[in-house]
């Protein structure tokens, strides 16, 4: 079966999402379309606005064929690691296209940053390295390099879909995915914008405001009609929730104390130390962050960071997964195409598939599997208690792939 893919987060998902979906199936209409999706920890370093497998089954009763867990040491991770594990994915998945949101269209443009950077020319990381040493972020020394190197580019700047996009093409390079590259201008508001969108093309960030806001009104228009119900009915994170978050990370901090947080994955020389004495004075995460943030460590940096605190993931944990082959690919929901679509994967037998995690013998790589899995459940579980339901009610143990009869 031919498929063509996609790598989104869904936080949450709204019609900017559906208008990507639809247009894929308008070009590719012989294909099932696979939605690699963020579990509950995304990006940006936070707890999605609502639970995955709510977020899957949106995905799925607005035109997705299957949804597949990107792993929590990826999709809560920087852009070229977030990519590089929504490629695997999606080769693992045996698509042949993938599609993506861009502030330009120029697929050329996007291809050759792609090709400049997975080349790694001598030039390209020297002035990559020297606007990271410099204080920049990833993404502005990224952007200058690029601009250097090839000027016609303009680096990509102040275009975030079109960056990440060309870290996708990137990886599909370096892993030789093979992937045909589809690209969708983007409709309504810009990534990150907070202005609400009267024709309800909003961005994901004005909407999670306005779901925080309890503003549901507003945040209907924003979202496709076949998941109203199900937005609706839907558990939020709310300001307890934040709370809570707060607390876990707080009470991680303090009983780890500075030495234990330097094996941490991404912790730098001095960030420990920088965290233990912030933690004990600020009054919420924000301000934990703003206390440690300089020019060099990003708030989405440092964000993720205490992520990877509250789930104790070490650095030599993190860089044995980020190196392997993909050991295995887990569906959150699907409808009977993209079963069917799951069906040939396990007949291939190239990768194991997880439906059923009681059941599962991990067969192709069982280290990587057992240690991907311990953190699936584990940050399941915290998200769980973040939430303020039983652990055992949100627990990853119980829950089932959502599947939509036809």
């Amino acid at each position: 079966m031919d498929a063509s893919g996609i790598i989104a987060e869904f936080d949450p998902f709204h019609n900017g999402h559906k208008y990507l979906l639809d247009t894929v199936h308008a070009e590719l209409p012989s294909h099932a379309l696979v939605c690699v999706m963020s579990g509950n920890f995304v990006q940006r370093g936070m707890p999605a606005v609502c639970d995955k497998f709510v977020r899957a089954e949106a995905a799925v009763r607005c035109g997705a064929d299957l949804v597949l867990e990107l792993p929590f040491v990826y999709a809560c991770n920087s852009a070229p690691e977030f990519a590089k594990g929504g490629v695997k994915v999606l080769k693992a998945a045996g698509c042949s296209h993938i599609a993506f949101g861009s502030e330009s269209g120029d697929v050329k443009k996007i291809s050759r940053a792609a090709e400049l950077s997975a080349g790694e020319s001598d030039e390209f990381k020297a002035k990559l390295r020297e606007g990271m040493e410099g204080g920049g972020s990833y993404a502005s020394a990224y952007s200058a390099a690029l601009s250097l190197v090839d000027p016609a580019s303009d680096g990509l700047r102040g275009s975030p879909n079109d960056m990440l996009a060309a870290e996708y093409l990137k990886q599909n390079l370096l892993q030789e995915a093979g992937l045909e590259p589809l690209c969708v201008r983007r409709r309504g508001a810009g990534h990150g914008s907070m202005q609400s969108e009267e024709l309800g093309y909003s961005s994901a960030s004005a909407v999670r405001e306005q779901i925080a806001r309890g503003d549901m009104k507003k945040v209907i228009v924003n979202l496709p009609e076949e998941i109203h119900e199900l937005a609706l009915s839907a558990s939020y994170n709310s300001t307890e929730a934040k709370h809570r978050l707060f607390e876990i990370i707080r009470y991680s901090i303090i009983t780890g104390g500075a030495v234990s947080l330097s094996g941490i994955y991404g912790m730098n020389e001095g960030l420990e130390n920088a965290f233990a004495k912030a933690a004990v004075i600020a009054p919420n995460t924000n301000d934990l962050i703003m206390a440690v943030k300089t020019r060099r460590y990003t708030y989405a940096r440092l964000s993720r960071l205490l992520m990877y605190i509250i789930t104790g993931l070490k650095a030599d944990e993190a860089e044995f997964l980020l190196s392997r082959p993909l050991p295995y690919i887990r569906p959150l929901a699907m409808n009977s195409r993209g079963a069917a679509l799951l069906r040939g994967v396990r007949e291939r037998g190239e990768i194991d598939v997880v439906s059923n995690i009681n059941r599962y013998v991990p067969e192709k790589d069982p280290a990587a599997a057992a240690m991907m899995l311990r953190y699936e459940l584990l940050s399941s579980d915290i998200y769980s208690i973040i939430s303020g339901i039983s652990i055992y009610q949100g627990s990853d143990r119980v829950k089932s792939p959502f599947v939509l009869k036809s």
